[in-house]
């Protein structure tokens, strides 16, 4: 599936001289199916007019008809307003869908070899490598995952190295790799592996490993025996094959992935919490069982419904780690895959949670299985999408069609990110994670079907039937299915309940995911809970400008004013580099929080440097400790500490504590001793360190 080539029964037939055609041409080999002219004109010439654009589609359907010859002719179908290939023309990509559809992995992988129509770089195209690559990296996984659980650790380490190579700076893939060279014995290439990871991430992206692969590589280089020279002798076969001497490392995912047969397609779940109320949560359009947990917003939101209740998470088919079919599910699939987890989970009778495009199948499941819905509780969902006479509540249909085309044409980006969380948009760190969390989840490809089919669903006939209590949730300015969507569904459920939540975002955990479970476990269990603060552990990174007043005073306010928005300005934009978050700035002082140590002093140290490129003497103190999450903002011990070495450190001096200075052993980081010191309001004297270089 790499060069583009064109044969018929055998033989090479020329491709088209003319560059749009050749486009057109590998477009419809992608894109299966009849697509209309006006599509087809967009694709070739956005910026032209739109008789100029279409004239170019015909002009490149001759050019496809006079490569193809008389021979090839019947392979292009042409109506008057509709372009496409015939149903019977072959392609490899119909092959590599077809084989991942069937579950044969290692022929879709064999499929995949070499880059998608190479030489060609039009956004589409680099969308749907994206999506190849993405969906090859999946099989993979799942052909180590078999590997692995047939005994053959080796071949499973085979498959896990051909997944890392495609994205080398994935640290899952490359965690994964080494678990299993460590599980097959091989700890002196698992460590290899992880110095290998060290360095790129270094030179790429100026960062270290995560938290959880550099556990990992810890649990290896303690847990191994025999040292280079290999076992130090036979020993009974362990459960992962070769001998008990070999390194046996856990999955660094807690939760085990099950999976439900529905007819003949596996779905994943898997069960989190262990509370008396059975919870299932019927995801959005697009979920993945492991990649979820990597988002501490979502984790935190998963963790709070498992506090009262046990949850079962899965993965419709089409999605995450359940099977794929290249087909979007109808709602009586959906159905019968709910079913099929609750009867593998051991769940009789459970509350439903319906999310987005998940709403519409838990309340049709709902109301034809009331023997099996203890409560049904919505978020941010529908009846129906499309505007109507008798619907006045719906979207226009332009509108609905720009959406997918919006988010179709930036998949392997962020797309949309302004409809789903406009609180996350300038979030660094969450649209790398949104990105993945798409590509991931499901193809672009798939996603366009998927909603599609979602946009033309309705099941206001079945609302009236619906006899489970219900709440309905809804963002009071969700802006990809506003209020009056929800509203509707509590008008027409009978004894449903509406709150409304003040944000504006539709993903359920950017802004609000604590008081989303709250009225979810307030409406499940009878009572709300008074909630501890949430704490977690951060690094905390405070910079302000030495000598502020005095510059003022030299400067006159208005030229302070300008640098000082400058200083700013930099401060932000060097904290999202490093994929920190911004906590407050108050003048010339900020406070920025980071989930790794050696990040947060990389960052605090580049914007001293660009600070002082531009005269302006700044200072930093860092620490890492357990801090309160208060209305967004950080408190606690932990930050007060850190904000007392930042009042402790000279100008141009990145001040670390000693817990900072531990935890970032072997980034590269070097440090000189302070000294012991009393740190205002602080018990006790910290050992403090000042970054070297």
């Amino acid at each position: 599936m790499s060069d583009f080539a064109l044969e018929h029964e055998g033989l090479a037939l020329p491709l088209p001289e003319s560059a749009r055609a050749r486009t057109l041409l590998a477009w419809l080999a992608v894109n299966r199916g009849m697509h209309s002219r006006s599509r087809l004109a967009g694709l070739l010439r956005p910026d032209a007019t739109e008789e100029s654009a279409r004239k170019s589609v015909r002009d490149a359907v001759w050019a496809i008809r006079q490569a193809l010859g008389e021979a090839g002719k019947p392979a292009l179908v042409t109506e008057r307003e509709r372009v496409g290939l015939a149903e019977d023309v072959e392609t490899d990509f119909d092959a590599f869908r077809a084989a991942l559809a069937a579950g044969r992995a290692e022929e879709a992988v064999g499929l995949a070899e070499g880059e998608l129509l190479p030489g060609m770089d039009d956004d589409w195209i680099i969308a749907a490598r994206d999506e190849v690559s993405s969906d090859v990296g999946e099989a993979l996984r799942r052909l180590a995952e078999t590997a692995e659980a047939e005994g053959d650790v080796e071949a499973a380490a085979q498959w896990a190295r051909r997944r890392a190579a495609l994205d080398p700076l994935a640290e899952e893939p490359v965690r994964e790799l080494i678990r299993l060279l460590a599980a097959a014995g091989d700890r002196g290439r698992a460590l290899k592996t992880y110095e290998e990871l060290v360095g790129r991430l270094e030179r790429e992206l100026r960062t270290v490993p995560s938290e959880d692969t550099r556990a990992l590589v810890a649990r290896v280089r303690t847990g191994a025996t025999g040292g280079a020279a290999g076992p130090a002798g036979p020993g009974p076969p362990s459960a992962l094959g070769g001998s008990s001497n070999a390194t046996v490392v856990p999955p660094p995912l807690a939760r085990e992935v099950r999976y439900a047969r529905s007819g003949e397609l596996n779905i994943a779940y898997t069960t989190v919490g262990d509370g008396p109320l059975d919870l299932v949560f019927t995801p959005g359009f697009v979920s993945h069982l492991e990649v979820f947990w990597e988002e501490s917003a979502a984790a935190g939101f998963l963790r709070r419904l498992a506090s009262f209740a046990r949850v079962i998470l899965w993965d419709k088919r089409e999605q995450g780690l359940s099977d794929r079919t290249g087909r979007a599910p109808t709602l009586e699939q959906g159905q019968d895959d709910l079913l099929a987890v609750m009867d593998a989970a051991g769940v009789e009778r459970a509350a439903v949670v319906g999310v987005s495009e998940g709403g519409p199948m838990s309340i049709l499941f709902a109301a034809s299985h009331p023997d099996r819905v203890t409560g049904l509780a919505l978020y941010g969902t529908h009846a129906r999408v499309l505007e109507a006479d008798d619907y006045p509540e719906g979207i226009p249909q332009e509108v609905v069609e720009a959406t997918i085309d919006k988010l179709v044409d930036g998949w392997g980006g962020a797309p949309c990110l302004d409809l789903f969380a406009p609180s996350l948009m300038d979030d660094a760190q969450f649209r790398a994670w949104w990105s993945r969390a798409l590509r991931s989840g499901t193809s672009a490809g798939s996603v366009r079907s998927v909603m599609e089919l979602n946009f033309h669903i309705d099941v206001r006939a079945i609302l009236p039937s619906v006899r489970a209590p219900t709440l309905v949730l809804h963002a009071r300015d969700d802006r990809l299915l506003p209020l009056p969507l929800g509203r509707y569904l509590a008008d027409n459920i009978p004894d449903a309940r509406l709150v409304t939540v003040p944000i504006a975002d539709h993903i359920p955990f950017a802004a609000a995911g604590d008081e989303i479970v709250d009225e979810i476990e307030a409406f499940l269990t009878g009572h709300r809970p008074a909630r501890e603060p949430e704490r977690i552990l951060t690094t905390v990174v405070f910079t302000d400008v030495v000598g502020s007043t005095e510059r003022a005073a030299d400067l006159g306010d208005r030229r302070w004013r300008g640098l000082l928005q400058t200083y700013q300005a930099l401060v932000r934009e060097q904290t999202a580099n490093h994929q920190g978050r911004e906590i407050s700035t108050t003048g010339d002082g900020s406070l920025a929080s980071f989930d790794g140590p050696a990040r947060a002093v990389r960052c605090a140290e580049t914007i001293l440097a660009e600070a002082e490129a531009r005269d302006l003497p700044v200072r930093a103190g860092v620490h890492t400790g357990e801090c309160e999450i208060v209305d967004g903002d950080l408190a606690g011990m932990a930050v007060h500490i850190g904000a007392r070495i930042g009042e402790m450190a000279e100008a141009g001096e990145v001040l670390v504590s000693s817990t900072v200075r531990d935890l970032v052993v072997g980034s590269g980081l070097e440090f000189s001793e302070r000294g012991e010191s009393e740190l205002r309001g602080v018990p006790d004297r910290w050992r403090l360190f000042a970054l070297a270089g």
